[in-house]
């Protein structure tokens, strides 16, 4: 077990590497294409009491994560596993650097997905 959340560790730790989703501006992806058993991820930079508010659907079943970094820590406030689709609001009640990341299984897939992040001090 340790082994495997080390190994999840060190691929979210070295994933997010794009700019970050601006604050109060849509961002869509139409057919983002994940290889089997890779991870993509888009990330923003929240403060105390901004919302992600996210929407996705996914060709095949994958695993989705939204989470942020505490020191060396990685925290996953949310969580679904073998999904198609879901959608949701998260309120942050702690800033940082949030990402969400889904990864595909052995079939791959192609995920669309639309996300604001809401911040009224922005």
């Amino acid at each position: 077990m340790k082994r495997l959340a080390s190994s999840i560790a060190a691929t979210l730790l070295a994933a997010c590497a794009s700019a970050p989703i601006p604050p109060n501006a849509p961002h869509s992806v139409d057919a983002q294409r994940i290889a089997p058993w890779e991870i993509h991820e888009d990330c923003a930079d929240i403060l105390d009491g901004d919302r992600i508010d996210f929407r996705f659907d996914a060709t095949e079943r994958v695993d989705f994560d939204l989470y942020y970094r505490e020191g060396a820590a990685v925290i996953i406030p949310l969580s679904r596993h073998a999904v198609t689709a879901d959608s949701g609001v998260f309120e942050a009640r702690i800033p940082g650097h949030y990402c969400l990341a889904w990864k595909a299984g052995a079939a791959g897939a192609f995920v669309s997905y639309h996300v604001v992040v809401h911040s009224s001090l922005r």
